[in-house]
């Protein structure tokens, strides 16, 4: 027996030693972890007061992770199955867009777009391509969770109308869910033959608004190109082609008069389809970041308004060239082209030397008109004139007085189109010196006791030529930030740097940059970021890992 003591000794250090790395290989993978890495989430929403199971797909190396929302109400936890999660949304909560993350101790998705609504959905069953064997739907007052899930899928649904209903088919998919998806919407005789058809509506979103002539079956049919063009000339299809088709014949608002409020208290007026009278004035409901939502669970939709540090105005009829509506500046008017031949005016007055700027939205915000700006004296003379800026169809124009008096500026159709529909909200300031900060990315990632920088551009409006001071709110305690200056000229004028010490303790948590500028009144600007379907957030993410990635 004692001749074998050196050989299990040996045996025995072996083993440790093989424990030994594996232990590390294991501390190694664990550090080295990638941060979650978000695909697409399916469904992208559900009902007020139901709880659903969803679907997170991407990569989750440490399962369950953590959820993040930037609005209080919904609840998403996650189940045994990585990637998959249960969402519950409370009865109270507002409708809408809801931003949500997937983070750990490694990193965050970037935002995920998350739709509440007041409807009970449905998810899309395949196969469902052929109008011969569509998708029955027990109601045509639903939500349809789909995708079009591979090149050339067509997806079909049947739905049941009374002569003379009216149906409002809505799909959010490119602008709002971020889909790579041009969708492409139909709605057919129970023969195939197409009665009604639309590409673009909302931005690359269609949607049609069908009166049924007869009492019957209809289908509606959905597909797609792909929204960044490419050479393929076909049908395409993919794991991210979501879409949420929307089939109301209950209320569904199209817009509101007006289109900004500098209160909340004050009801307002909703226009739109199947619309009870017990809905059609809605008080609004406050949201972060000065926006107000007009929202009712009889309501299929809901419809989100800025609010203005100044006062909002109705256009008044006639409001023409020989019958101007006086307007003060600075003011926010909410107006309808209402027949071909409409221009609506209005007389404001300017001193010598201001800088009048006049910004008239209605394609960016779904709607058809074609906008027309212009700027005439008393006697009639066109001093600027402004169709479309940039690569919007809206129009946008600066004016400086040459001197004191009182000017005409109109709005048409550049077209000479109008109607119910042909609304816009016409924005009058006055130039004044400001800024905005924008932040290029919204994930920083750095190690304990390391340091990071965070770039962040600065925009000066209007010569604005006062100092900024940059700090970020939300970091943990022991992680601090050097504060930087923009000064007015020089290098830190459009852009500076702010450098992030990070403490010792692991931190996975949403950051803001908050600019204050520094003179006789002190204006505050908080950083915002762009998203995947370009919407501006203010709430960036930092990860101080435990470990350093290498």
């Amino acid at each position: 027996m004692p001749a074998y003591r050196p050989r299990t000794s040996r045996l025995l250090g072996v083993a440790l030693l093989i424990v030994w790395h594996v232990v590390l290989l294991l501390d190694l993978q664990v550090a080295r972890a990638a941060p979650p890495k978000w695909k697409y989430l399916f469904p992208a929403g559900a009902q007020m007061g139901t709880t659903i199971d969803v679907e997170a797909h991407g990569s989750f190396d440490h399962w369950p992770v953590s959820v993040w929302t930037n609005r209080p109400g919904l609840s998403l936890t996650p189940k045994e199955k990585n990637g998959e999660l249960a969402l519950s949304v409370p009865a109270d909560v507002v409708s809408g867009v809801y931003w949500v993350r997937f983070y750990d101790a490694q990193g965050s998705t970037p935002a995920v777009p998350l739709i509440v609504g007041t409807l009970a959905e449905t998810r899309e069953q395949e196969p469902n391509d052929s109008p011969s064997k569509p998708q029955e739907l027990s109601t045509a007052q639903t939500v349809v969770n789909g995708r079009l899930e591979r090149k050339g899928d067509v997806d079909t649904f049947a739905v049941r109308l009374d002569k003379g209903q009216t149906l409002v088919a809505d799909v959010e998919s490119h602008r709002a869910l971020a889909s790579p998806l041009d969708a492409v919407l139909e709605i057919l005789s129970p023969a195939g033959f197409v009665l009604a058809h639309n590409d673009d509506d909302q931005d690359l979103d269609p949607r049609i608004v069908f009166m049924a002539p007869e009492s019957g079956t209809y289908l509606i049919r959905i597909f797609g190109f792909p929204a960044a063009p490419d050479s393929s000339i076909a049908l395409a299809g993919g794991d991210t082609y979501l879409y949420r088709l929307t089939l109301a014949t209950a209320g569904f608002v199209d817009y509101s008069l007006p289109l900004a409020v500098s209160a909340v208290a004050a009801p307002i007026d909703l226009f739109g389809w199947n619309l009870a009278e017990d809905v059609r004035h809605l008080v609004p409901t406050e949201l972060p970041d000065q926006r107000v939502a007009l929202f009712h669970p009889r309501l299929a939709n809901v419809l989100t308004l800025p609010v203005v540090p100044h006062a909002t105005l109705l256009a008044q009829e006639p409001s023409v060239t020989g019958q101007p509506q006086p307007i003060v500046v600075p003011v926010t008017v909410t107006g309808r082209v209402e027949s071909p031949a409409d221009k609506d005016t209005f007389r404001l007055t300017l001193r010598k030397g201001e800088t009048l700027l006049a910004r008239v939205e209605s394609r960016s915000l779904g709607y058809p008109l074609d906008p027309v700006l212009e700027l005439r004296d008393l006697q009639g003379k066109s001093l600027t004139r402004v169709d479309d800026s940039g690569a919007g169809r809206d129009a946008e124009l600066t004016f400086v007085a040459p001197a004191d008096g009182e000017y005409d500026l109109s709005v048409n159709d550049l077209h000479g189109q109008g109607g119910s529909r042909f609304v816009y909200r016409l924005t009058a300031t006055f130039a004044k010196p400001d800024y905005a900060l924008t932040v290029a990315g919204d994930l920083f990632t750095v190690a304990v006791g390391q340091k990071l920088e965070v770039p962040v551009s600065i925009e000066r409006l209007h010569g604005f030529a006062e100092p900024i001071n940059l700090t970020i709110t939300g970091l943990p305690d022991g992680t601090g930030v050097a504060a930087a200056t923009s000064a007015p000229e020089g290098d830190t004028a459009k852009s500076v740097k702010l450098s992030i010490s990070a403490g010792t303790v692991p931190f996975s948590g949403p950051i803001r940059v908050i600019g204050t500028s520094s003179g006789a009144t002190p204006t505050t600007r908080t950083a915002q970021f762009a998203t995947t379907n370009s919407q501006k957030l203010a709430d960036a993410w930092l990860t101080i890992t435990a470990v350093e990635e290498k």
